[in-house]
């Protein structure tokens, strides 16, 4: 892959747009390095603040300590080894968080996965699962689409979710807890725990600690633990299990020696580079495929009225694309690639291609 570097000023904010997918970390060091075509990005650095449009995939490492700002990502999302603040607007696809400090995210397209988040974390609106481990500080979700199952919670946690929950606090001085699942919830204390647990449920709720063994019907059940310490409460629309017994043998460990093997492939072709034509081959292969005369035309027909929209001539289109699967945000690829080619001959600059994607998706 083709490497740039560009200079981050110390306390900068890193602002970052990807229409593809998006992999992320820091380092120790005093810039930023972008792997992938220089044809297809572009940075500014305005004031404090240093801008990163990517119209493909974008491959970034910055300084650790760098406050992050993503507003969009097409694909999916990985993000790793960050202590300064990170903030994120929109994930179209999945997105994996590893090793960061305080991270808010307003909207993920799909699955999230969480591990060693080190300061508090704030997620809205996730359209899949939730699943984490070692989450060091508060956790706050507002609405998970799918099932949650997070393993060593260690501070405070209130989690909204449609799907099944499984969660398990790691120490005995959880802060407050409040679970709200329309599903099942199944959640694992220390032996030593303390505090109340406050349930009520649509289905049958289970107890099965050390001190006490019991099983009902009812919709509301009470747990005393101890006479001080934090409020658990639980509103499942199933059954409700709380155990302080192990989580069993799943381990959410595995899931995420996928995703460190995912980051070693990404890191091997970050270093390897181009061979000679490669490059330019696999962009035309790409570009030149062939396609039905509706195809290329109803693609035509929307970038033209996108470009018109976003006040460009819209007389230059070449009826080149790809195949493939609609892209995000409602754009297809023959749409996406069409635009890819108009930047390749130098027909529209990167901020019009950006301009002209958003038209497009809507």
């Amino acid at each position: 892959m083709q490497k740039q570097s560009f200079p981050v000023p110390e306390h900068a904010v890193i602002i970052i747009k990807a229409h593809g997918d998006l992999n992320l970390q820091g380092d120790e060091i005093n810039e930023a390095l972008m792997y992938g075509r220089s044809r297809s990005f572009n940075v500014k650095q305005i004031g404090n603040e240093v801008r990163i449009l990517c119209l493909e995939d974008c491959n970034l490492v910055v300084p650790v300590g760098a406050m992050v700002q993503i507003e969009r990502v097409g694909g999916d999302t990985h993000i790793r080894g960050l202590v300064g603040s990170l903030e994120i607007q929109k994930v179209g696809g999945d997105i994996t968080i590893q090793r960061t400090a305080q991270t808010h995210v307003d909207r993920i397209g799909g699955d999230c996965s969480i591990q060693h988040i080190q300061g508090p974390l704030e997620l809205g609106w996730v359209g899949g699962d939730l699943s984490g481990q070692h989450i060091q500080d508060s956790i706050r979700a507002d609405h998970i689409a799918g099932d949650v199952e997070l393993q060593a919670v260690m501070a405070g946690a209130r989690i909204r979710a449609l799907g099944d929950m499984k969660i398990s606090l790691d120490t005995s001085s959880i802060n407050e807890v409040n679970l709200h699942s329309s599903g099942d919830v199944d959640l694992f204390i220390p032996q030593d725990a303390h505090g109340q647990i406050d349930i009520t449920s649509r289905g049958d709720i289970q107890i099965d600690t050390e001190t006490v063994s019991d099983e009902v019907e009812d919709w509301s059940y009470f747990l005393k633990l101890s006479e001080d310490g934090p409020k658990i409460s639980i509103d499942a629309g199933g059954d409700v299990l709380v155990s302080d017994k192990k989580w069993g043998d799943f381990d959410l460990s595995r899931d995420f020696m996928g995703v460190d093997r995912d980051w070693k492939h990404i890191e091997t072709r970050w270093e390897k580079p181009d061979e000679p034509g490669v490059k330019d081959a696999d962009v035309t292969d790409r570009i030149n495929r062939r396609f039905t005369h509706e195809a290329i035309r109803k693609a035509e027909e929307r970038i033209k009225m996108a470009l018109t929209g976003i006040g460009l001539q819209a007389d230059s289109i070449a009826p080149q694309t790809a195949t493939g699967s609609a892209a995000s945000g409602g754009i297809s690829k023959e749409e996406y690639l069409i635009v890819l080619k108009m930047l390749e001959e130098k027909k529209i600059t990167v901020e019009q291609a950006d301009q002209l994607l958003e038209a497009l998706g809507g």
